[in-house]
């Protein structure tokens, strides 16, 4: 299916859609509203998105989720939060439930199939003046989602398994986050020794900005990923490994100009598969961004980041960086074809327009490289182009449309021979409807 008739189409079903109505502000995700007389909290996040992808096969780049072609994904969540049951002692316990629906258009075996549902997150909170303690399946977004998020866009998102406690000291304006989640049960191994093929993912994340200043935003950071040996018939499968993560976030205000910052330092083991010896990891990752609100609702901004890539000439090491669990998808290019924040580095242009009522306007103008390269390989990467309009239509509803075309290096992706440049442009779209309370 080519993009470019597809456009007009979809432009004029985009305009029907968008006939002037009443304005509203609609959240990411909504927040779960009280009902009077009822013993729940009730939320809602409905939406559904068209996507086109063309030429990501000619760059090798189709895969997954990601895949060349049309299709339409969906989700419907419910969000569920009891009222607070008093324990005494100044202790509250609230119980949180939120399913969901999600897949993809047409992908029922037949016409009265219904959509898988899942658990979206399901856990038990515990409050008090001190702490608040989340014990069961939740969702992480930290900072920018640049280590740690809920990856929201996708139609299934993620969430984690675990325990997380938040510590605020009544008497400061910080907080502090320690949590602790399996990400991986090897079900005690081929050989049934406890932990074994077992994932962990454990961290402590803090916030101590507001100590500094009230347009100060900073928040350190130390994350472990764990993995634990695994035997099969006396065999190592896999060995023991730790790495870890130090970084920090930060961010302030001067006046019509923003700053902010957010870097990090892996260090430990990684494991490898099939028994080898896990090496020893030395990476870090870069991304800064410095912002000018030039008028009312039109900001400008100049971004850069590096993430450090595998020196293939030391076997023994790893340098490139693991990008844990972020939001991939908002910072290197809408079109998800550079991939993962690893071994790339990038400058970006950002415009956003708010200024109208009911309308935002994004452009995002991306140019990648790659720090390790082969021999006799360019370090350009190629340049991606990123439009988004939002329409609110107003209590709680929302239509946006993106489109965006990567430019390709030719070093990274064809041979010039085969493919030429103009044939290899990739071009991605999606027309999105939410609506949420």
């Amino acid at each position: 299916m080519k993009l470019y008739p597809s456009i007009s189409a979809l432009t004029a079903v985009a305009i029907l859609l968008t006939s002037p109505t009443p304005a509203g502000g609609t959240p990411s995700e909504a927040a779960a509203d009280s009902i009077p007389g009822w013993p729940l909290k009730v939320g809602t996040s409905i939406w559904t998105r068209y996507e086109m992808r063309e030429n990501y096969d000619k760059l090798g780049v189709s895969r997954g989720r990601f895949r060349e072609g049309d299709f339409a994904v969906y989700r419907a969540r419910l969000n569920l939060q009891t009222a607070p049951i008093d324990l005494g002692a100044g202790q509250v316990v609230t119980l949180h439930f939120s399913p969901q629906a999600d897949g993809f258009w047409g992908n029922q075996p037949s016409t009265i199939s219904n959509p898988n549902l899942g658990v979206y997150e399901a856990f038990v909170r515990l409050n008090n003046d001190l702490l608040t303690l989340d014990v069961g399946h939740f969702a992480m977004n930290y900072g920018d989602a640049l280590v740690i998020g809920d990856l929201r866009w996708h139609q299934t998102a993620r969430s984690f398994d675990g325990a997380r406690i938040r510590l605020t000291p009544s008497d400061k304006p910080i907080w502090f986050d320690l949590f602790f989640t399996q990400l991986n049960d090897g079900l005690g191994g081929p050989d049934g020794d406890t932990l074994a093929g077992d994932v962990f993912f454990t961290g402590l994340y803090g916030s101590i900005g507001r100590l500094l200043g009230e347009k100060t935003t900073l928040e350190p950071y130390l994350l472990m990923q764990i993995w634990s040996p695994q035997e099969d018939g006396g065999v190592v499968v896999a060995r023991p490994a730790v790495q870890a993560t130090v970084g920090v976030r930060a961010l302030q205000k001067y006046g019509m100009i923003d700053l902010r910052f957010e870097g990090g330092v892996q260090f430990g083991k990684r494991q490898v598969a099939g028994g080898a010896q896990n090496p020893d990891v030395l990476a870090f990752q870069i991304d800064a961004e410095i912002g000018f609100l030039l008028a009312k609702g039109f900001r400008l901004s100049l971004e850069g980041l590096f993430a450090s890539g595998d020196d293939p000439e030391t076997t023994d090491k790893i340098e490139g960086y693991d990008e844990l669990f972020p939001t991939t998808h908002k910072f290197l290019g809408l079109a998800d074809v550079i991939g993962i924040r690893t071994n790339v580095g990038s400058g970006v242009l950002h415009l956003v327009y708010s200024g109208l009522p009911s309308w935002v306007f994004k452009l995002d103008q991306h140019i990648f490289f790659r720090p390790e390269t082969a021999d006799q390989q360019e370090a350009f990467a190629g340049a991606e182009t990123d439009i988004n309009i939002v329409y609110k239509i107003g209590r709680g509803m929302t239509l946006r449309t993106l489109y965006a075309f990567f430019v390709p290096g030719s070093d990274h992706f064809f041979v010039g021979d085969t493919v030429s440049a103009a044939d290899a442009v990739v071009h991605y779209l999606e027309v999105q409807y939410t609506f949420a309370f």
